[in-house]
């Protein structure tokens, strides 16, 4: 699996998984620009919003790398197919191996803001929380953390 299962759908065969640990701090990158499609929410779609966000082929405006290209390009465990996770998945990690966890945070996740795939407009995009679970649309070019996921 690479990581800690967050999600499992409902046929039972089929989730997601997170990274065992954040990758660094990055920026959302595409600063002032609108993405198209990278703006779904749901469950599922971080991968989409993923392949969206780098086919605008957008840069960071501190660092070398955004946190999609980063998680894009992460190796571990042999598995190379990691993506940023949507605001809905990033919601579902805080709550079931995060901080927001009634079995405690498992996954050893910061207190400070993680950026997720969804878009909110050309300057925005939404993170959360893990301090407390806020939600927050968040300024593009701020520096957050990023823990990829993959299916399976």
């Amino acid at each position: 699996m690479g990581g800690i299962v967050f999600y499992i759908d409902e046929s039972g065969q089929h989730g997601l998984v997170a990274n065992l640990e954040d990758i660094g701090s990055y920026d959302w990158g595409c600063y002032t620009n609108d993405v198209n499609g990278a703006d779904s929410l749901a469950l599922g779609e971080g991968f989409q919003n993923t392949i969206d966000i780098l086919n605008e082929n957008c840069t960071s405006q501190f660092l070398n790398s955004t946190a999609s290209q980063i998680s894009s390009e992460y190796v571990q465990n042999d598995f190379n197919d990691w993506f940023l996770p949507s605001f809905d998945e990033l919601k579902e990690m805080y709550l079931s191996i995060g901080p927001g966890s009634n079995i405690g945070n498992i996954g050893d996740f910061s207190n400070s803001p993680y950026w997720s795939s969804s878009e909110v407009n050309a300057w925005y995009a939404w993170t959360v929380s893990f301090g407390n679970g806020g939600v927050l649309q968040s300024n593009k070019n701020a520096v957050y953390n990023v823990r990829p996921i993959r299916s399976f």
